[in-house]
């Protein structure tokens, strides 16, 4: 599995910095903001699950919660380690693409990117590699669960 996780990053990042060198220094912007943002939900995950369950100690004698319950990302956390791991690392992949394509678009906007630079034929090829470099990254914490 190691082999198939590692040969999936090499061509995620491949990839990124295929595109980026094709299409010049702003198409590194959306992968960036897709990793960045990826992370930084994760690490969200972590946090309130930390919190819940340091706030509720009797949380592995609860049944299974809804999985839209505000609680059900701590009862995972403290039932079954490689459940959250997938669960995290999939509502943060999706949360961190959402994020990360408007954030990528207030950088691009920002740093005042010519109009040439900003077409569908550019911006496409970067958000894919983005996605691509993204998910590659939530398969592998999904998988060290």
């Amino acid at each position: 599995m190691l082999n198939s996780l590692l040969w999936l990053s090499i061509i995620a990042t491949v990839l990124f910095l295929a595109v980026g060198f094709v299409y010049g220094e702003f198409a590194f912007v959306f992968p960036v903001m897709f990793l960045i943002c990826f992370f930084l939900m994760y690490g969200v995950y972590i946090l309130d699950a930390e919190d819940q369950a340091g706030a509720n100690p009797e949380l592995q004698k609860l049944p299974e919660p809804s999985m839209w319950s505000h609680i059900y990302n701590a009862w995972l956390y403290v039932n079954d380690s490689e459940a959250w791991a997938r669960y995290t690392s999939f509502f943060s992949f999706f949360g961190g693409v959402v994020c990360g394509s408007f954030v990528g678009l207030t950088v691009l906007t920002l740093l005042n990117v010519p109009s040439d630079a900003l077409n569908v034929n550019s911006l496409l090829p970067s958000w894919i590699s983005g996605v691509f470099l993204a998910m590659s990254a939530a398969i592998y914490m999904a998988k060290r669960g």
